[in-house]
């Protein structure tokens, strides 16, 4: 199948800044998807993609079969744990490196209130708190 014909590949080559593969028709990647929830393997968030689109593939990857709570922990445990930076990384313990964000409404009932950013702290320094 030619690039053109798979639109996985074309937003694949897609230059910087095009729409992610949460634009994307989720019949394309599903099966490989529910294999991996069928066999139990972690799943960790990743975007190679422009910053404005990241809090999208939270979404994405409750579109394709994840709880909210899994496509959170995709992003800090799974992806830690899958790194090998357990000790280090992925949740809030003393002695551990984290950057934190708030939100003011339950990402675990609409997984989309990620997108409504109102603090962030990043290396310890307040980058942007809103009243």
């Amino acid at each position: 199948m030619k690039t053109a014909e798979n639109p996985l590949l074309s937003a694949w080559n897609a230059p910087f800044g095009a729409p992610p593969l949460d634009a994307i028709e989720p019949g394309h990647f599903q099966p490989a998807f529910e294999r991996a929830l069928k066999y139990h393997l972690k799943i960790a968030y990743g975007l190679d993609d422009d910053p404005a689109f990241t809090t999208r593939e939270f979404v994405a990857l409750v579109r394709a079969g994840l709880t909210p709570l899994q496509a959170l922990q995709a992003a800090t445990t799974n992806a830690a744990e899958l790194l090998q930076k357990s000790k280090d990384i992925g949740s809030l313990e003393p002695e551990h490196y984290a950057d934190i964000i708030a939100i003011h409404d339950d990402p675990l009932k609409d997984i989309s209130a990620v997108e409504r950013v109102v603090f962030v702290m990043k290396g310890g320094k307040v980058i942007r708190s809103e009243p």
